[in-house]
């Protein structure tokens, strides 16, 4: 019995030998152009792009140019967030695109058992926020053919925690993400990072066209161009450090809703929610919108204790800021120039290009804001 079993196993070995070449040139004398391959669970099933019923789903990514070549970054403000739902080399040539980001990382990470794809975005936080990265993971999300992936968001704070649950539950409460620290994140390969850059011919399961959609970038114009775009008071203040007349400005006693931006660039610099009459005939507030939007410099002698304001992407000077602020709103008082700043009402936000910034004046939200 074990003669005619060892038998039989090399005359199966020999076959396979003898059919192995004509399986390989049956595939190999098909055009490579015309075969594809979709994602079904977690395997690849090979299509014919000349079959009718498939072809109109196969698209050749045309990959946009990455606008963040051209961005001088400030690493001191990079933030990070993880991502998965498609294959991580397709995510990882989407978000890369999304201006303001510095670099995305491909690995693999774990919430349960099995590793997840995942990809590690960095961005910078005066660039570009993460209401606006979350609004194009979702248009990722929302353009894949086939969703044969798990959708996590892993978060590395309490603070991005929050926003992430909070932007979901707006986006749709049913929408099936999950939301979780991250933990035992591990880099791939480097032959596997920029993957779809070194392979520009794969198909993809994101449509690469839609990262081009609804770009914010905040870029400082020339001088020439701000000297025709500006008034000669906004011009001096914003570039030649001037200082406006108190008490005879345009917002020092202005108190809707809304927003102040950089007059410059129409980066967001201040809420008015933080914003409180100083009884000083400029315009006053606690505390930026966000963190990174602005720099502190040492001022000149004579203005004491006091620390010159500009704006992070403009460079424009803003006015002071000074230690004698509200002690339970942090104890700090911004005392910027009316001359500096554009004000967007609340009631316009969205029109305006700025409606990822209205989640500030729900109710809980600018209950936390002012505790």
């Amino acid at each position: 019995m074990k003669k005619i079993f060892i038998t039989l196993a090399i005359l199966f070995a020999g076959s396979a030998f003898y059919f192995l070449p004509m399986v390989n040139e049956r595939f190999s004398s098909q055009s490579k152009s015309n075969i594809h391959y979709e994602a079904d669970q977690n395997n690849y099933v090979r299509v014919n792009a000349n079959d009718p019923s498939v072809s109109s789903k196969i698209r050749t990514p045309q990959l946009p140019e990455n606008p963040n070549n051209y961005i001088d970054f400030n690493t001191d403000t990079i933030k990070e967030i993880y991502f998965t739902g498609s294959r991580f080399w397709e995510l990882e040539a989407y978000m890369s695109r999304v201006v303001g980001v510095y670099d995305v990382k491909t690995g693999y990470t774990s919430p349960k058992k099995d590793a997840l794809e995942t990809i590690v975005l960095r961005y910078d936080a005066t660039v570009v926020n993460l209401e606006t990265i979350w609004a194009y993971y979702i248009s990722a999300l929302e353009s894949r053919r086939i969703k044969d992936r798990p959708s996590w968001v892993f978060h590395s704070n309490y603070h991005d925690a929050v926003l992430i649950q909070r932007l979901l539950y707006e986006e749709d409460p049913d929408l099936d993400i999950n939301v979780g620290p991250i933990h035992n994140f591990v880099l791939a390969e480097e032959d596997e990072q920029d993957y779809l850059e070194k392979n520009p011919d794969l198909e993809t399961n994101i449509d690469m066209t839609r990262v081009q959609e609804n770009r914010i970038v905040y870029t400082k114009p020339t001088l020439d161009v701000l000297a025709s775009r500006l008034t000669s008071l906004q011009y001096e203040v914003t570039q030649e450090n001037g200082t406006e007349e108190p008490y005879v400005n345009l917002y020092w006693d202005k108190y809707e809703d809304g927003i102040y931006v950089d007059i410059v660039t129409g980066q967001p610099l201040f809420s008015s929610l933080d914003k409180y009459d100083s009884d000083t005939g400029w315009p006053s507030f606690t505390r930026p919108i966000e963190e990174e939007v602005v720099t502190e410099v040492s001022s000149k002698p004579l203005i004491g204790f006091a620390k010159e304001v500009r704006s992070l992407n403009g460079d424009s000077h803003l006015g002071h800021v000074f230690g004698d602020g509200p002690e339970d709103q942090g104890g700090l008082r911004y005392c910027i120039n009316s001359a500096a700043l554009r004000f967007i009402p609340y009631g316009e936000l969205d029109d305006k290009g700025y409606g990822h910034w209205e989640y500030l004046f729900e109710p809980e939200v600018s209950v936390e804001n002012n505790k």
